[in-house]
C-alpha cells in the first residue's frame, strides 16, 4: 500500500484488534484525528470563589431533619448539651422531657 500523501511504501503495525498504517517518509499514520476541544468552559477566579462559598456555607449549615447522636438543646448558658440524644430523637432525656412537659417552645437549639 502506498502513502497517501508522498506516494512511499506504507508499514503496517497491529496490536490485538487495533492497527495502523505508517509512513516512515513523512511520519503519515492511518489514524483519524479529531482537532477541535470538547472541553467546557473555563472557570473565572470570581466563579470559582462563588462556587466555593456556596459550598462552604451549604456544608456548614446543619440538617435539621437528621437525627444527631448529641443532644442538640441549648443549655441555660446558651451552651450545647453535652449528653447524648435518644435513639432517634434530637434531644437528650432532659430536654425531652421538657419538651413534653413545657411543650416545644421550651427547649432552643444551639445555634439557632
Amino acid at each position: 500500500m502506498d502513502c497517501p500523501r508522498c506516494g512511499e511504501q506504507l508499514i503496517h503495525y497491529s496490536l490485538g484488534d487495533s492497527e495502523t498504517w505508517n509512513c516512515q517518509s513523512c511520519s503519515y499514520s492511518g489514524i483519524t484525528v479529531e482537532h477541535r476541544s470538547d472541553r467546557p468552559e473555563t472557570e473565572s477566579w470570581a466563579e470559582s470563589f462563588e462556587r466555593f462559598y456556596e459550598q462552604t456555607a451549604e456544608a456548614e449549615t446543619p440538617d435539621r431533619t437528621e437525627t444527631p447522636d448529641r443532644c442538640v438543646a441549648a443549655t441555660a448558658s446558651g451552651q450545647r448539651c453535652s449528653r447524648d440524644a435518644k435513639p432517634g430523637e434530637r434531644y437528650c432525656g432532659q430536654h425531652l422531657a421538657m419538651v413534653e412537659r413545657d411543650g416545644a417552645d421550651a427547649v432552643t437549639d444551639h445555634g439557632r
